[in-house]
């Protein structure tokens, strides 16, 4: 049986339930088509911090690529957590507004850092944003083995569950149609046509590719530049002496993020550079668990933030990464009609709402509300 549709959303993760749901309440007809085999989308295996930025701090986006091309970026990152932060609210999300510990631990992080809240204050961005002295730095985040630390206002921890469901579920009454299946983009001039594993067909105007890892598979373009990333994390028991990580915290490039949760519990993820060589890289069971990494994490949290207690949980999720670490937003290349919308590295809640805006905004025909587009060091084209 073919099908019809507007507009197949391929990936049931953040993004592409975000795109469906604004899709549909426009009246698009859309499909959305999630796998039907693992690993599940990342943003069900997330923490839910909401923190503005890349990888890199702002200091050292602004040594590689210049300070305009520096600003343009986080200006995006930006757009992308207010853009979630109204969407959570209008959905009834719960949405904790903490600000943010980016943590330095060494003296060349904590020389970054420092210029990168000069920075982030002379582009407006990250909202109240301070070098924090070493009495305040100890009562955020106890411990030792840190050198620095800047507080940003801005950030915030999001009930991804909840805001997932809500979308789901939005999306489901304005009559969305779900499909469950592995699929890919047939190779053509016109309309994408998309076939399942079985055989089934579902011919698009258009194709928005937020599929994570599995954006891979679906079309050609994806295969030599997505790759997996094995991330995992932790919890521990409630009632963590100490107060311990009042604000979430993030570390060393956000290889290290975690957070204490509202019933005192702390969740934590990274260290998976202690998986060497690969560093989890090319790994897509989200099921496994490192014993090296768990070690790592370990002693992480002893050392830096004085935390040694129980735990309730260890658990991984694989995330989407590109070669070059950022996102890959807009039409493919020689592929207008197939949209990417994939490689968050982790951060998809910090990124992902901005890509959507713009593409849904594109769809529909319509400019961004603010007038801003792509900046072209995230389209899909930079890679030709």
């Amino acid at each position: 049986m073919t099908l019809r549709c507007d507009v197949a959303v391929v990936g049931g993760g953040l993004t592409g339930l975000l795109a469906a749901d604004r899709l549909i309440r426009a009246g698009v007809d859309v499909v959305l088509i999630d796998t039907d085999r693992a690993p599940a989308a990342a943003s069900t295996r997330s923490l839910g911090l909401v923190a503005m930025g890349w990888i890199d701090s702002p200091a050292r986006l602004t040594a590689g690529l210049g300070e305009p091309v520096a600003r343009a970026l986080h200006e995006w990152s930006a757009r992308a957590v207010g853009s979630l932060r109204d969407v959570a609210l209008d959905l009834g999300v719960t949405w904790r507004s903490t600000g943010s510990l980016r943590l330095a631990l060494d003296a060349v992080d904590r020389d970054a850092w420092h210029a990168s809240a000069g920075l982030l204050t002379r582009w407006g961005l990250g909202g109240a944003v301070r070098i924090l002295q070493d009495a305040e730095l100890r009562g955020l985040a106890p411990g030792s083995g840190r050198l620095g630390g800047v507080f940003l206002q801005d950030d915030a921890v999001i009930d991804v569950s909840g805001l997932l469901t809500a979308l789901a579920d939005r999306f489901a009454a304005h009559g969305g149609r779900r499909l469950t299946a592995t699929v890919t983009v047939e190779a053509g001039s016109g309309a994408p046509v998309l076939v399942s594993s079985d055989g089934s067909r579902l011919t698009a105007e258009l194709v928005v590719a937020a599929a994570g890892v599995s954006a891979a598979t679906l079309h050609p373009f994806f295969s030599s530049c997505v790759y997996p990333v094995r991330l995992q994390a932790l919890r521990t028991v409630p009632g963590v002496p100490g107060d311990a990580l009042r604000v979430p915290v993030l570390a060393r490039h956000r290889f290290e993020a975690g957070w204490s949760t509202p019933d005192g519990a702390v969740e934590f993820v990274g260290c998976r550079w202690a998986d060497q060589p690969e560093m989890g890289a090319g790994e897509r069971d989200d099921e496994a668990l490192s014993a090296r990494v768990s070690t790592e994490q370990d002693s992480w949290l002893c050392t830096h933030f004085g935390i040694d207690v129980g735990l309730v949980q260890r658990w991984s999720g694989i995330a989407a990464y590109t070669c070059d670490g950022l996102p890959l937003v807009g039409p493919l290349p020689g592929a207008p009609r197939v949209l990417a919308a994939v490689g968050w590295s982790g951060w998809g809640l910090s990124l992902a709402p901005r890509a959507v805006d713009e593409i849904c905004a594109g769809i529909l025909g319509q400019p961004t509300a603010d007038g801003h587009v792509t900046p072209r060091e995230l389209t899909a084209r930079r890679l030709v």
